[in-house]
């Protein structure tokens, strides 16, 4: 026999090692040699029925339109007018339930501008399309840092450092970029990595000093970037965060040693119930469940 006789393709699909076209041998036995246990996978996958390609539920995949993000703020965080909530256990499932339903929106939303092809089968490596922007957010979507290239100090900067200000009369507040990033339509443009390392960055950023109305944009913050995540994180994605949540508890109890009056009070348990929300999702839906003697 010559080689070409020898060993056997079958196109299509051709085989990763070429075996020879010798007989599989009895079945009910081990194979002998790894060339015959080659074949008898060659012969059972020929046994087998030819692969169906179904496409997806439509309801898991809704389409990706452009009014399919809400883009009103998420309304799991309590607003600076609202009274303080008390941290029992009512509230925390109240939080907790608001903030999964956010969760599942932002990766549906998410899953829904992935591209796909034939059978809605997403192509390999492929990224999601990014959201239309609202046109009163398009000057701050321009000035995103760059990822992977952008640092922590770049984000600050854009988050809290003056993101579109240029000065004069009406220009943005300091935390633009951060109240643009409470926006689906913004936060949707962050990769994971991005979300990931911006979390953990706040670890640097949440000081006792800060007035509490800050810390407040900083909690919301972080609440929203947290509601981003892809449901899958590394060890290192969770001990950033980890530590991240050590530090808002540490400034939350600093807080609550202190006594004020009127407005001040009332921002000072606006902070005090936002930081204890960023406690409340790392150790309940992040599964951090030791962080709870913080809360």
């Amino acid at each position: 026999m010559s080689d070409s006789e020898d060993y056997a393709n079958d196109p299509p699909q051709r085989g990763a090692l070429p075996v020879a076209l010798y007989p599989v041998g009895d079945p009910s036995l081990p194979p002998v040699s790894g060339e015959e246990y080659l074949r008898r996978v060659r012969e059972e996958s020929r046994a087998l029925g030819p692969v169906r390609v179904v496409a997806p539920r439509p309801d898991l995949f809704p389409a990706a339109t452009d009014d399919s993000v809400d883009d009103a703020p998420p309304s799991g965080f309590p607003q600076p007018d609202d009274p303080a909530p008390t941290l029992d256990r009512a509230w925390a499932d109240r939080t907790l339930a608001e903030f999964t339903r956010l969760h599942a929106r932002l990766l549906a939303t998410r899953e829904a501008r992935v591209p796909r092809g034939p059978g809605g089968i997403a192509y390999t490596n492929s990224t999601p399309t990014l959201p239309p922007v609202p046109s009163d957010l398009a000057a701050l979507a321009a000035e995103l840092p760059a990822a992977p290239r952008a640092r922590p100090q770049d984000w600050h900067a854009f988050l809290y450092g003056g993101a579109g200000q240029h000065g004069g009369f009406g220009s943005p507040p300091l935390d633009a970029g951060a109240r643009a990033v409470w926006r689906p339509s913004m936060l949707l443009r962050l990769s994971h990595r991005s979300l990931v390392a911006v979390l953990v960055a706040h670890r640097y950023w949440i000081t006792p000093a800060m007035h509490p109305a800050a810390l407040v944009v900083r909690a919301k913050t972080i609440y929203c970037l947290l509601a981003a995540l892809e449901p899958l994180l590394t060890t290192d994605d969770v001990s950033g965060i980890r530590e991240m949540a050590k530090r808002c508890a540490a400034v939350m109890r600093a807080l609550e040693g202190r006594q004020g009056e009127g407005e001040e009070d009332a921002v000072r348990q606006d902070a005090v119930a936002g930081l204890g929300i960023v406690l409340l999702i790392a150790s309940q839906h992040l599964g951090q469940k030791d962080l709870c003697e913080l809360v």
